[in-house]
């Protein structure tokens, strides 16, 4: 077998306007937004009581492990916050709990919280604001 010719006909184009600048930005927001719109889709098909779960695990883990190997396992986690977690069934915006490592591991015997758990409770809407919230956690722990 040839190598040489491997790929010759192969014609690969990023679906992009040219009016639309790609920056770190736009390509997060876009990723995660479509993988917010994939999995409302498929809460959507469900609804109907077409179970296509065997199909789209595939589908959702290798996604899963792309966004892992782009972004890294706390980034990561905050996406999957805001594409599984972050709706609860009625479509009520529920909040990201941030606490402060060092708070966290303090005796929680005088907290209020129920869950012995104080924190800052964060409302995300958009992929936008994730990308913001995330810069911001960044810059935090630069200055650490």
């Amino acid at each position: 077998m040839k190598m040489g010719n491997f790929g010759k006909n192969l014609n690969i184009k990023l679906r992009e306007t040219k009016s639309k600048k790609s920056t770190p930005k736009t390509k997060f927001v876009d990723i995660v937004r479509t993988f917010d719109e994939l999995d409302k889709r498929s809460l959507e098909i469900e609804s109907f009581g077409i179970d296509l779960t065997n199909y789209e695990d595939a589908h959702f883990t290798l996604i899963e492990h792309l966004i892992f190997d782009l972004y890294g396992e706390f980034k990561t986690q905050l996406i999957m916050w805001y594409v599984y977690e972050r709706m609860d069934d009625e479509g009520n915006l529920l909040p990201l709990l941030v606490t402060n490592e060092d708070e966290s591991q303090e005796d929680d015997d005088d907290d209020d919280d129920e869950d012995g758990v104080e924190g800052e409770e964060v409302y995300i809407e958009t992929p936008e604001q994730l990308y913001d919230f995330i810069k911001k956690l960044e810059k935090i722990e630069k200055g650490k």
